[in-house]
């Protein structure tokens, strides 16, 4: 049975227009990422979806939610479908890291694999939380399954499946309501669509 995951990254927040590192912190969305729902809402209702999950946090539920009423479908709340957690920086913008913990940041930027965020989760981690949650899904029945959730979470996923080193996750740009799907065929991925935004004003 063919199967895909339709990725749906989260509609914009006042933090991410700030570039605030958001992280396991529950921030809503902001007038433009709720209009950013509708439209992908707009676009996803002509699709046969099967199932929706979504991230618990509210930025990915809320996104989820709108998707969900359009559709008639209930959304299932997945903990492990969470941002990754960075820590004391969560909250801070990139030039208070770099004034506050100047060497930390460059070593998580020069390689994120063996230096994670101070008091934050491991980048290996991470990715194993989130391929672990998206193994889980994958085995259910539904067919198509719509995964509401975060940028770093998609990145992680799709540089597993790309058989990127985790390393480059970073090269994978996710932009906020952004689409992109995955089709398996007998359980092998392949990536169809990236970073969709056209159904974006």
């Amino acid at each position: 049975m063919e199967k895909e995951f339709i990725f749906l990254r989260h509609g914009e927040t006042e933090w991410n227009k700030l570039s605030r590192y958001q992280g396991s912190l529950n921030i809503g969305l902001n007038e433009r990422g709720r209009e950013q729902a509708r439209q992908a809402a707009s676009l996803l209702e002509t699709r046969e979806i099967d199932l929706i999950v979504s991230s618990d946090l509210d930025r990915a539920h809320d996104t989820a939610r709108v998707v969900g009423e359009r559709m008639g479908l209930e959304v299932q709340l997945r903990q492990n479908l969470r941002e990754m957690d960075f820590g004391i920086w969560e909250g801070k913008d990139y030039p208070a890291i770099q004034e506050e913990t100047p060497e930390a940041y460059q070593k998580w930027l020069d390689d994120p694999v063996n230096n994670p965020p101070p008091e934050g989760e491991s980048l290996v981690d991470f990715k194993e939380r989130v391929v672990g949650v998206c193994q889980e899904i994958l085995e259910e029945e539904e067919e198509t399954v719509l995964i509401v959730c975060h940028g770093g979470v998609i990145m992680a996923y799709l540089a597993h499946i790309l058989g990127m080193d985790l390393r480059d996750y970073r090269r994978l740009k996710v932009s906020n309501a952004g689409i992109s799907r995955v089709l398996f065929h007998d359980s092998q991925p392949v990536l169809r669509t990236f970073n969709c935004t056209a159904h974006l004003n």
